[in-house]
């Protein structure tokens, strides 16, 4: 699977390789992102963190609060 990470105005591709069936929450930690700081989107939809990756597919990850 492929996942855009966007962070200020710019975007980090990683592409992950994890059993069929792995919840996108534990990508998240995964990659080292906050699950519950994040939305996902599949094809410019946003989709729950529990949703199991059961295909190849090309997610994005948008922060939804920042520190300050």
């Amino acid at each position: 699977m492929t996942v855009d990470l966007t962070r200020a105005g710019g975007v980090e591709r990683r592409r992950v390789s994890v059993p069929v069936g792995t919840p996108l929450r534990t990508v998240l930690h995964s990659l080292g992102q906050a699950p519950e700081g994040s939305a996902v989107l599949l094809d410019d939809v946003p989709v729950p963190l529990d949703t199991p990756i059961e295909r190849p597919a090309r997610f994005t990850v948008l922060p939804t609060f920042s520190g300050g």
